[in-house]
C-alpha cells in the first residue's frame, strides 16, 4: 500500500515535472507545504538506511521528501501539459504560458490594410510626382533664365555683326556710286555725240567694263536679316534696280555694234538723199493696190532716175530680185512690175531713223534709273545715285553707333 503510495507521488512528480519549460533545472526535494506541525517543526528522524520514508496518512503535518534523480544529460520535457491549480509553491519557477498565436486576420482587417497600403503607395507615387514637376518647374525656369541670358547675348552678337555687315555694306555701296557715276558721264557723253551726229564707237567697250558691282550677293553674310525692315526694304530695292541698271546696259552694249552702220548711212543720206524704197502696183481695173519694195541698189534722190531698177520682193514667203520698170506714165499694172521711187523723207521715221531713235531711248531709260525723277509733282522718285547715297549714310550711322565701321563716311559731291 505504501508503494503504490509511494509510486503515485512519483508520478505526480513526473507530472509536474513535465509541465517545466525546456531548459530549465527542475527542484530537488522540495517539500511540498502543509499545515504547521502541532510540536517542535522538525521532520522526525528517518528509520535508518534502506527504509522507506513514513508515509503514514496520519502523520499530519510532516513532509514527504520527493527524491528526484538528477540526470547527466537534461532531459527534453513535453511542452504544453500544465499541472493542476494549488501544486507548485508560490517560490518553484512559474512555467511561462505559451506565447499567444497571432489571431488570422479577419477580412475587415485584411481591407483596412489593404486600403492603408494603397494611400501610403498613392501618397509615395504623388510625393514622387511633385519632385519631378518641381524638377521639370526648375530645370525649365533656368533654361528660361538661361534663353533669356543668352538670347540677350546672342541678340547682342547679331547685332554687332548685323553694325558690322553694315559697314561693310557702306563700303560696297560707295564702290557701286563710284561705278555709276562713272556710267553716267559715258551716258551723258555718248548722248552728246549722238545729238552731234557722231557715233560713239568707244562706248561698246566702255561699258563691257563699267559693271555696277552691287547684286544679292552682296547681301551675303551681311546679317542684313538684324536690319531694320526700312533699311532691309531699301537694300533689296536698290539691289533690284541696280540689277535692272547693268541689263540695260547689257542691252545697249549688245545693239552698238550693229546700228553703227546704219546709223552712219542715217546721217549720210541727210545730206545726199539716196532712193532706197519704192511702190509697185498689182490688181485688177478695181483693186489696184501699191507694195511698198526695196530697191537693191540705191540710186541718188538729186540726180537722174534710172529707167529700170532691181527691186527685192517677198514671194511665197521668201525675198526675190525682180526687174522692174520706172513708171513714166500709162498703166500701172501690166505683165511687168511697174516702180515708183519712195520720198526719203517721208519714210524715215519707219526705217532706218529707228535704230537712231532706238539708241537715244536706251541712252535716256538708264541715266532715268540714275537719276530718278524729283520733279515729279506726283510720284517724284529718287534714282539710282541719290538712293545708294543715302543708304551708304544710313548704314554708316548704324555702324558708326557700334564702332565698328570699315571706314569713315564719304562726302559725295
Amino acid at each position: 500500500m505504501a508503494d503504490d503510495k509511494t509510486k503515485k507521488k512519483i508520478d505526480l512528480k513526473a507530472r509536474l515535472g513535465k509541465s517545466t519549460l525546456t531548459g530549465m533545472t527542475s527542484p530537488a526535494a522540495l517539500p511540498i507545504p502543509g499545515p504547521g506541525p502541532s510540536g517542535s517543526g522538525l521532520p522526525p528522524p528517518d528509520s535508518g538506511p534502506g527504509s522507506a520514508p513514513s508515509s503514514a496518512p496520519g502523520a499530519v503535518g510532516t513532509p514527504v521528501p520527493i527524491p528526484v534523480p538528477m540526470p547527466s544529460v537534461r532531459p527534453q520535457m513535453p511542452m504544453g501539459i500544465a499541472p493542476p491549480p494549488g501544486i507548485l509553491p508560490p517560490f518553484a519557477p512559474q512555467s511561462r504560458p505559451a506565447a499567444p498565436k497571432e489571431a488570422k486576420a479577419t477580412a475587415a482587417q485584411q481591407t483596412i490594410k489593404v486600403e492603408i497600403g494603397e494611400e501610403i503607395h498613392e501618397e509615395r507615387k504623388k510625393a514622387k510626382r511633385n519632385a519631378a514637376i518641381a524638377a521639370l518647374f526648375a530645370a525649365a525656369v533656368g533654361g528660361v533664365l538661361g534663353w533669356v541670358a543668352g538670347g540677350s547675348s546672342e541678340k547682342g552678337g547679331r547685332l554687332t555683326e548685323a553694325a558690322r555687315g553694315a559697314g561693310l555694306l557702306e563700303v560696297e555701296l560707295k564702290t557701286s556710286y563710284d561705278k555709276m557715276k562713272e556710267l553716267d558721264d559715258k551716258l551723258t557723253e555718248a548722248k552728246g555725240q549722238l545729238a552731234a551726229k557722231t557715233f560713239p564707237e568707244g562706248l561698246a567697250a566702255a561699258l563691257g567694263g563699267l559693271n555696277v558691282p552691287f547684286d544679292a550677293t552682296n547681301l551675303d553674310g551681311k546679317n542684313v536679316g538684324s536690319l531694320s525692315g526700312k533699311m532691309l526694304h531699301s537694300l533689296l530695292s536698290f539691289t533690284s534696280d541696280v540689277e535692272a541698271l547693268n541689263a540695260d546696259k547689257n542691252t545697249l552694249k549688245n545693239t552698238l555694234p550693229g546700228a553703227l552702220p546704219v546709223v552712219t548711212k542715217i546721217w549720210k543720206e541727210e545730206k545726199d538723199p539716196v532712193a532706197n524704197f519704192a511702190v509697185v502696183f498689182n490688181g485688177g481695173d478695181k483693186k489696184v493696190a501699191a507694195e511698198l519694195v526695196q530697191i537693191k541698189e540705191p540710186f541718188a534722190w538729186k540726180g537722174e532716175y534710172p529707167a529700170s531698177i532691181t527691186i527685192v520682193k517677198v514671194e511665197n514667203g521668201k525675198p526675190a530680185d525682180k526687174k522692174a520698170t520706172r513708171w513714166v506714165k500709162g498703166d500701172l499694172t501690166g505683165s511687168d512690175p511697174v516702180a515708183i521711187p519712195v520720198e526719203p523723207k517721208s519714210i524715215a521715221g519707219l526705217t532706218s531713223d529707228q535704230s537712231l531713235r532706238a539708241l537715244s531711248v536706251m541712252i535716256d531709260k538708264m541715266q532715268g534709273r540714275l537719276h530718278g525723277n524729283p520733279d515729279d509733282a506726283q510720284n517724284p522718285t529718287p534714282g539710282l545715285l541719290k538712293q545708294g547715297d543715302d543708304i551708304a549714310a544710313d548704314l554708316h550711322k548704324i555702324c558708326s553707333a557700334s564702332k565698328v565701321c570699315a571706314e569713315p563716311a564719304a562726302k559725295r559731291p
